[in-house]
């Protein structure tokens, strides 16, 4: 179990660095998973554990824009869940996954719809970071759907919402989705002073992937 966990976490690591590697390192934990003992590990935990290394491979399948492969492995992970107890937090990490993959496919509509679940399920729990999260995500989406507007009070509400310290990296994610709104509605010198002022983040948190965006900003 520990091993599995080990193996998600470095998969996790990998996303802005090295997507393939994300996608190897998250298909060698669901071969770990698939091959757990329920006698040993026990049904309900086996369903979770299988649950949540699915989701991770369809994440990082997406990540990789591997986009009809990560539909195939969301599906697997519906299923485990619904084999399983329904835990709250793989269902709404499963809802997360879905909501990326419906935005990366240009399903905008049902992108939008799912991060409010999202964003209300967290809520009702009264995680505001991770409503945040949701609405951060939401707002990319709007930008790439050319609502630039509505996309940049999304990415201010859902950051002012963010504990930096629980996520860094999505907090410098989310100051990048704003300097990068801001020069699509042309407001150049709000947004150079926006960049300037966290070079810090990003050069803390900015994996390869992120330097050539900076590059493009």
């Amino acid at each position: 179990v520990e091993g599995l966990r080990a193996l998600l976490d470095r998969s996790w690591a990998q996303r802005g660095e090295n997507p393939r590697r994300m996608v190897a390192l998250a298909r060698a934990a669901t071969e770990v998973a698939d091959n757990l003992s329920i006698q040993r590990v026990g049904k309900a935990k086996v369903r979770e554990l299988r649950c949540r290394a699915w989701i991770e491979l369809a994440n990082a399948q997406r990540v990789a824009n591997d986009f009809d492969r990560a539909m195939e492995s969301l599906a697997e992970a519906s299923r485990h869940l619904v084999r399983g107890h329904r835990s709250e937090d793989l269902e709404v990490r499963l809802l997360d996954v879905q909501a990326s993959l419906e935005g990366h496919l240009c399903h905008f509509a049902s992108a939008f719809d799912i991060l409010d679940m999202v964003a209300a399920i967290h809520n009702q729990r009264g995680d505001r970071h991770m409503a945040g999260r949701a609405l951060v995500k939401k707002g990319m989406f709007k930008g790439y759907h050319g609502e630039s507007g509505e996309a940049l009070a999304l990415t201010r509400h859902g950051k002012e919402l963010l504990d930096e310290r629980r996520d860094p990296v999505l907090f410098f994610q989310a100051v990048h989705n704003e300097v990068h709104l801001l020069v699509d509605l042309e407001c150049f010198g709000e947004a150079r002073l926006l960049l300037w002022s966290n070079l810090g983040r990003f050069e803390r948190h900015g994996g390869k992937i992120d330097h050539l965006k900076l590059r493009g900003l």
